[in-house]
């Protein structure tokens, strides 16, 4: 709709609003459709005329606390205001007096999110046997795998950080790390491979 900002005529801007709106708007003296709409430009042209007219009479009625009945009108512009949720909310202030409707206007953010992982594998078999000492018979054979893998992930954006989930806000606090030394990864996989041989040892023996 084309909303008309009281004592201002000539700031005139086209609004999208909710139709629960629609009624306070109309009595503020607002018109349906754009401001560029040529079916308001005869309502246009009139309220031009008005102002205009108001203007040249301003010098006769002007008082402004001298006894002649003037007044002043205090005219704010339009504020913009960002919501919690992250949509565009305009709040026209007109004088002393602020529109009951908050009028919300959604609008697309983008960002581009970039990446990276970093991944090392380390992974090994041991051959598990359990042998006769006197009769050299094996008793029990097996082969135990163990592996591990270190990762480290972080990212970085461009962009409006609006767009981005919050998963994504986490990968892009998180910083490149250094990965483990060599005798790190061989602990770190050889490590269930231990736990694993001493089950298989104590259940054998259980029988005996």
């Amino acid at each position: 709709m084309c909303h008309i900002p009281q004592g201002n005529p000539s700031g005139r801007h086209t609004l999208t609003i909710s139709k629960s709106a629609l009624k306070a708007h109309l009595d503020h003296g607002d018109f349906e459709g754009s401001c560029e709409d040529p079916k308001n430009a005869d309502k246009l042209k009139e309220l031009d005329k008005k102002n205009n007219d108001k203007k040249d009479n301003k010098g006769k009625d002007n008082g402004s606390g001298n006894g002649n009945g003037g007044f002043v009108v205090n005219h704010y512009s339009p504020l913009l205001i960002a919501s919690a949720s992250n949509d565009l909310a305009w709040q026209s202030i007109l004088g002393y007096e602020t529109l009951a409707d908050t009028n919300k206007v959604y609008a697309s953010v983008k960002a581009t999110l970039y990446y990276y992982a970093k991944t090392i594998q380390s992974k090994g078999i041991v051959n598990f046997s359990i042998i006769d000492a006197r009769t050299k018979a094996v008793l029990s054979v097996a082969k135990i795998p163990g592996e591990y893998i270190w990762k480290s992930e972080w990212a970085t954006f461009n962009g409006d950080e609006r767009a981005l989930k919050p998963q994504h806000r986490q990968l892009i606090q998180m910083r490149e790390q250094a990965p483990p030394s060599p005798q790190e990864l061989f602990r770190a996989f050889t490590s269930p491979i231990f736990d694993q041989s001493m089950q298989r040892i104590q259940e054998f023996y259980k029988r005996y």
